[in-house]
């Protein structure tokens, strides 16, 4: 069987700034890094190039937090 068009989910595609190379990824691709500050907590998802290592964001989640008293 092929696949004509992907619809929602995984595989995504993504191009690549430093390098210009199109690339698909699927969840087991992803990395995350997420950063806690007094106000919000970020986190990053990324994948990373196999061509010139760039990462490349893919997802950002901010969380509002409500600063201790």
């Amino acid at each position: 069987m092929k696949i004509l068009k992907y619809g929602e989910g995984y595989p995504k595609t993504v191009t690549c700034e430093q390098c210009n190379s199109e690339l698909e990824y699927g969840v087991e691709d992803i990395f995350e890094h997420t950063s806690i500050y007094i106000d919000r907590t970020e986190t990053f998802k990324y994948i990373k190039c196999p061509v010139c290592g760039e990462e490349i964001t893919v997802d950002v989640i901010f969380y509002e937090t409500t600063p201790p008293i």
